[in-house]
């Protein structure tokens, strides 16, 4: 079964709509029948940045997908196809009328994983979490990563980092996808040997 994380939608255009009102969203099904084939062929995983405009019902229209990556796969006419499943409230918080406005809305397409066992990774001043989803390389490494879950935003570049450096010694299928759990553990706390 795919996957989809669906991550929180922000509003952009004047004036701003800060707290979007989800009524509906495309469900994993719906996202697995949208996977763009030779995308799943090849085990990648995608992100989409949409932008469309509120309708005054609640719907969306004049989408486009502003940003694709990896490109060339699809995944932009795959979350297009999905923008009927998508309704929100047509008011704001406040009561105000969202109609008109524009939302953008970022989507990761992501195909389901085994888990390896957690990455413990020292680092000083804090600790946090981070799940990676990445495909194993020809050449024993890992590409194709996104990340799909973080405690906290700024770990998300070190969570890259940290699998970018890992060269695998197994005997791990190339192309096989694998999810990677980081736990970021404050140095300080670090046990003395």
């Amino acid at each position: 079964m795919l996957a989809l994380v669906l991550m929180a939608a922000a509003l952009t255009g004047e004036p701003l709509v800060t707290s979007p009102g989800w009524l509906a969203k495309p469900t994993g099904s719906d996202m697995a029948r949208a996977y763009p084939r030779r995308a799943e062929d090849e085990d990648l995983i995608g992100r989409v940045e949409l932008s469309c405009r509120i309708t005054a019902a609640g719907g969306l229209d004049e989408c486009k997908a502003d940003e694709e990556d990896p490109p060339g796969y699809d995944f932009g006419k795959a979350a297009l196809s999905v923008v009927p499943k998508f309704k929100l409230r047509p008011v704001d918080k406040d009561g105000r009328s969202v109609a008109g406005r524009t939302v953008q809305i970022p989507i990761l397409f992501v195909l389901p994983s085994p888990t390896a066992p957690a990455i413990q990774v020292f680092v000083t001043g804090g600790a946090g979490h981070a799940e990676v989803n990445c495909r194993i390389s020809t050449h024993r490494r890992f590409d194709n990563c996104q990340v799909l879950r973080t405690t906290l935003p700024a770990l998300a570049p070190l969570a890259l980092k940290v699998v970018g450096d890992i060269v695998l010694t197994g005997k791990e299928p190339p192309g096989q996808r694998v999810l990677l759990p980081i736990d970021f553990i404050d140095g300080a706390a670090r046990p003395h040997e």
